[in-house]
């Protein structure tokens, strides 16, 4: 079961539901009407999703577009969600077979297994104003198989498995 906090009411209440349902049915069912209804047009997006990318909710929409064709058998899981004010965070944790291109590379057919951290800001009418994402993309291209995991310490989770890293031996 996943962890939630609402410290912010009602409103918080609203915004966690919003958000579950942009992942489920948005970004995990391809529904680009859920996107439209919860995105603000003119969204201030901090995460850089890549070359070719547009801004706002335009930029969501392509990103969602062109991550069910590289994972057409993606999953995604809310781990963690906190709610306070306006703001929402949230660590996500997303599955797939690498199996369309992705940015021009070519697929792999590997698994993928990707930790997202995502922090949003509400509009005054519970429609998504600001993103802030953070992927492990250094583990996302092992996983893709662009980085040979040689190079990677052992403690690294793209190694070791998400959200994990032993605190002794690191550095060593």
């Amino acid at each position: 079961m996943p962890r939630e906090i609402n410290a912010a009411g009602e409103a918080g209440a609203r915004h966690i539901a919003v958000f579950r349902r942009l992942i489920a049915l948005g970004l995990v069912g391809g529904r680009m009407d859920v996107i439209d209804e919860v995105v603000l047009p003119d969204l201030i997006d901090h995460q850089d999703y890549g070359p070719g990318f547009p801004p706002g909710r335009e930029g969501v929409k392509a990103l969602t577009a062109a991550l069910l064709t590289a994972l057409p058998d993606m999953q995604s899981e809310i781990q963690e969600i906190i709610a306070a004010g306006n703001e929402t965070w949230a660590r996500v944790r997303s599955t797939g077979t690498f199996k369309g291109p992705y940015l021009g590379i070519p697929p792999t057919g590997k698994p993928i297994d990707i930790i997202l951290v995502e922090s949003i800001r509400w509009s005054e009418d519970d429609r998504i104003a600001e993103h802030w994402g953070v992927a492990d993309r250094f583990g996302l291209l092992i996983e893709m198989g662009l980085i040979a995991p040689q190079y990677v310490p052992t403690w690294s989770p793209a190694v070791a498995g998400p959200m994990y890293m032993p605190l002794s031996g690191v550095g060593s």
